[in-house]
């Protein structure tokens, strides 16, 4: 039996007004070889690891590992569907979460619920291991609760009649285990993701307009500026380079057909959530969908 796994990490979590997480996953083999080509991508570039936060420079090493983790994982994987990236980012500031004495670590362990509960549908499996980020902050052992007691409604193709069977099976997280994001590339490319979709919640606007630039069609790229310690330009290398990073991320996703937009919402979503590159926007489900509180 094909064993399944699940990489995480988070963007913005308790100091941001948008949240994401992204979960990177697979058949552990496919896994195994996408984090062979990460690694060796690292080994290249000579750096320990890739963050978005510390992308700043369109031809730091940091940066330019970013762009090339990005066409790995979509060209020599999710279109071929050997691998599914799920994002899912939530507003604070919605009906669901703008509530009194709201419990954000609660919230968190809730919302990777329901973005685990989508990818194991997807991947029609119920057997998985989770290995996220290090985060002491999460209750990993309540959200093992919530996971395992969920079910799937899974299908299963039957010989020789070759007709599909559908039951209702529970999910098992057998393993759920924090790693080092220094030492995993999968988890690094994860954070990639959450910070790509956190980043465009908050400034997607502005992020479309410079890709449908003068600027942005002459390839600008950051030799071309005058470098200055002003903090004022240090954000601006910042942020071109993150919306360089979108962008690509963008056209590469329309070249093979990922239906993944930025234009039509001013942020990245994912028109057909079963595609392999999933951006995945949390909207309250009615006036009951509440964040948990603080007891």
């Amino acid at each position: 039996m094909d064993s399944f796994s699940a990489y995480s990490d988070e963007s913005g979590i308790f100091d941001h007004r948008f949240q994401s997480i992204a979960v990177v996953s697979g058949k552990d083999d496919m896994l195994k070889e996408l984090r062979n080509k990460l690694q060796e991508e690292l080994y290249n570039r000579q750096i320990p690891e890739v963050k978005f936060s510390k992308i700043v420079g369109y031809k730091s090493p940091i940066a330019q590992a970013a762009r090339q983790f990005i066409t790995t994982a979509v060209k020599g994987f999710a279109i071929n569907r050997r691998i599914r990236i799920d994002i899912l980012t939530w507003d604070t500031l919605d009906s669901r979460h703008a509530v009194l004495g709201r419990n954000d670590f609660a919230n968190l362990g809730r919302m990777y619920y329901h973005l685990l509960i989508h990818m194991a549908r997807q991947w029609n499996q119920i057997h998985w291991n989770l290995y996220p980020d290090d985060n002491p902050k999460i209750d990993w052992n309540e959200t093992a609760r919530y996971l395992n007691s969920a079910s799937l409604y899974r299908t299963n193709l039957q010989q020789p009649e070759l007709v599909q069977v559908a039951s209702y099976e529970e999910l098992q997280f057998a393993r759920i285990e924090q790693v080092d994001s220094v030492r995993d590339p999968l988890v690094q490319l994860a954070d990639l993701f959450a910070g790509m979709a956190r980043y465009s919640h908050e400034d997607g606007r502005q992020c479309v307009q410079w890709l449908e630039s003068r600027v942005s069609k002459l390839q600008l790229r950051f030799k071309d500026l005058r470098p200055t310690n002003s903090a004022s330009d240090v954000r601006t290398r910042k942020r071109v380079c993150v919306y360089q990073l979108i962008g690509k991320l963008y056209r590469l996703c329309r070249q093979y057909k990922l239906y993944v937009s930025i234009r039509e919402k001013g942020y990245l979503w994912t028109r057909i959530c079963s595609k392999p590159i999933n951006f995945w926007s949390y909207e309250p489900q009615g006036s009951y969908d509440k964040a948990p509180v603080k007891q």
